[in-house]
């Protein structure tokens, strides 16, 4: 039995490194428009464990209160030494078990994207992204590490023949110093900004140039709070402007011994 509906919400998270010789305890709460929902991730010799409920939204009348509506308690074990990812349902005891995926390398990706371009595309880039990185040099103490405080500004800028809308974004975030990824899992600390591909839009896609100021913020996030900006056309012309805003915190985290029963 198959559970990878819930994929975007685990490859949203922090993973931790297998440098690390005792466990580790994370516990992360994401809040969307009003609602939220906390994911809590096991650390132990190459080994990680997310623990999660699936969820969907629906509004039952425009501009009424978005409902939340909860599946069963679900996790995810990921084995590097076995090769293996597990999808476990807590509730009634059933899970599958298959190989970790092959992740492509860096140089792989960057091909992918340099053959999907379409002939009839302008060579010319039609997309500015400008990025924005200050550290505010405000630091405290979070979880027994140094938190560096780092504001991420990214503005989306049409350029002539583009199909994006003007979009920005702004994160606020606190980040500590901790390797986040297990052994078999790629390594794209120090890419930069060469994944970017642009936009697609009914099938056109835009080519982006890239400006970006201050260093990267590549650290652990513990705190932090984006606020999105967008345009928008509606099919009679209208223009529309909508803000979003999502929060992630981390709630917990310890080291401790675990039980090696949780990556079986």
């Amino acid at each position: 039995m198959r559970f990878l509906a819930s994929w975007p919400l685990l490859l949203s998270l922090p993973l931790l490194s297998a440098s690390t010789p005792q466990g580790l305890k994370i516990t992360v709460r994401n809040t969307m428009l009003g609602q939220s929902s906390e994911t809590t991730q096991y650390f132990q010799s190459d080994r990680r464990r997310s623990e999660y409920r699936a969820r969907n939204g629906f509004q039952a009348w425009p501009g009424r209160r978005i409902t939340q509506v909860y599946g069963p308690p679900l996790a995810m074990i990921w084995r590097c030494d076995l090769g293996q990812i597990s999808e476990l349902n807590l509730a009634d005891r059933e899970y599958h078990s298959s190989p970790l995926p092959k992740w492509p390398t860096r140089e792989e990706l960057q091909a992918r994207a340099a053959k999907s371009r379409q002939p009839a595309q302008p060579k010319k880039p039609n997309l500015l992204i400008e990025i924005s990185t200050a550290d505010t040099g405000e630091r405290k103490e979070l979880f027994g590490y140094t938190a560096r405080h780092v504001i991420t500004t990214r503005k989306y800028i049409p350029l002539e023949g583009a199909v994006s809308e003007p979009s920005e974004s702004v994160t606020d975030g606190w980040y500590i110093d901790l390797d986040t990824r297990l052994s078999c899992e790629p390594n794209l600390k120090g890419a930069g900004y060469a994944l970017l591909t642009g936009s697609v839009n009914g099938g056109a896609r835009d080519i982006p140039t890239i400006k970006a100021t201050g260093k990267p913020e590549t650290g652990f996030p513990v705190e932090l709070k984006t606020i999105d900006h967008s345009t928008f056309s509606l099919p009679d012309g209208t223009r529309k402007e909508n803000t979003s805003t999502f929060e992630t915190q981390v709630t917990e985290l310890s080291s401790a011994p675990l039980d090696p029963a949780l990556f079986e």
